[in-house]
């Protein structure tokens, strides 16, 4: 997987089922309550998928790949299996610089935020902090989607990946079962 294309996966629904377990942690991050942040992160995804694919487009197919996942931030998060109080610092640490690189500027982030906040009855500070966070869990979890699709074709190529393995290895819940099973 060298670009992200809506044909290829539905980022929206497989970012939406790894994220649901993070619900509660980003809430209390942002000080927003359990339904507020339900929402909140369902408007982030949208909103971080658009400018992913507008950043795709603006620059060449390679460059998210190259630029977005090659980041300090997604290979620092990378070395954790779960979300957990450490990760979620990391991702605190490094949520500006994620945002940044995914919208462009600040202007946008705050744009984003402020209409997500009208949308959920919150401040545009706390969706400011779910929506920039929620930027550096999806480049690492894109980047692990993007490891595992040039696993899986690494090994459809050579003969030892046979099509039931591929579809065990879908069926698995969390990504970190799935790059096992690879490894």
């Amino acid at each position: 997987m060298t670009t992200i294309s809506p044909t290829r996966v539905s980022m929206y629904d497989f970012l939406y089922q790894d994220t649901k377990p993070m619900v509660s942690l980003l809430a209390d991050a942002a000080k927003l309550s359990l339904p507020q942040a339900r929402l909140a992160m369902d408007a982030s995804l949208q909103a971080i998928i658009s400018a992913l694919l507008a950043y795709q487009q603006h620059n060449d197919g390679q460059a998210v790949s190259k630029k977005l996942f090659s980041r300090g931030a997604v290979k620092e998060l990378r070395q954790y299996n779960s979300m957990n109080f450490s990760t979620i610092n990391a991702t605190l640490y490094h949520r500006h610089e994620a945002a940044d690189a995914i919208f462009y500027d600040n202007a946008r982030v705050i744009k984003a935020s402020d209409y997500i906040a009208q949308q959920i009855d919150a401040t545009t500070q706390q969706v400011q902090i779910l929506l920039t966070s929620l930027c550096v869990i999806v480049l690492r979890e894109l980047a692990i989607l993007a490891t595992i699709a040039n696993l899986i074709a690494m090994r459809w190529i050579s003969g030892s990946l046979y099509s039931h393995s591929f579809y065990q290895l879908l069926a698995l819940p969390s990504m970190s079962q799935r790059l096992s099973l690879l490894n």
